[in-house]
């Protein structure tokens, strides 16, 4: 059982990106092929950024984010999606301005 994401607030701003795994194949003809990369080839990527938050609440997103750049965990993105499992890529970034945090992470849909 992974771990569940339950931040204290949602994110400020949000993107998602659905990505595709394929390898091309071109051949000296011009023919061309595609071919998928697995059965769970298409994925999504959030980029996430929560501004305005006090230390303890962005002591904790980086805490939580960091255990987790290689062990997946479940959230639930939108409130009216299902609950997937996600993991953290790259380091999450951190700043802080007047006493007041911003915390950036990307993370990756996974299927385990």
């Amino acid at each position: 059982m992974s771990d569940v994401f339950t931040p204290a607030r949602r994110p400020t701003t949000s993107e998602e990106t659905i990505k595709s795994r394929y390898q091309e194949n071109e051949f000296g003809d011009g023919y061309e092929q595609n071919i998928r990369l697995g059965l769970n080839d298409k994925y999504s990527e959030l980029s996430l950024t929560w501004e305005t938050m006090n230390p303890s609440e962005g002591a904790a997103l980086l805490t939580f984010f960091r255990a987790h750049m290689e062990a997946s965990f479940e959230w639930r993105y939108m409130p009216f999606q299902p609950v997937r499992k996600w993991r953290v890529v790259g380091d999450p970034s951190s700043s802080a301005e007047k006493g007041l945090f911003k915390v950036q992470v990307t993370l990756r849909e996974v299927f385990i």
